[in-house]
């Protein structure tokens, strides 16, 4: 989506993800930063984590993420 946006970090102890808004999911935010930075740890996602009208299964899948 358009609308997103997010900052990614990378610290000593791993990725920290600020996000303005995450519409299409944060799992689509968290990884193309760890694409980007090649690091795997994500020490702390903060921000906007709402979706839009999500169907069950894009809920479940994103709690099975975190």
């Amino acid at each position: 989506m358009r609308d997103g946006s997010a900052l990614a970090y990378r610290s000593t102890e791993g990725l920290v993800i600020v996000t303005g808004s995450s519409h299409a999911g944060i799992c689509n935010v968290i990884e193309p930063a760890i694409s980007i930075f090649g690091e795997r740890r994500v020490l702390n996602v903060v921000g906007g984590l709402h979706l839009m009208d999500p169907p069950e299964r894009q809920m479940t899948e994103t709690k099975r993420y975190f």
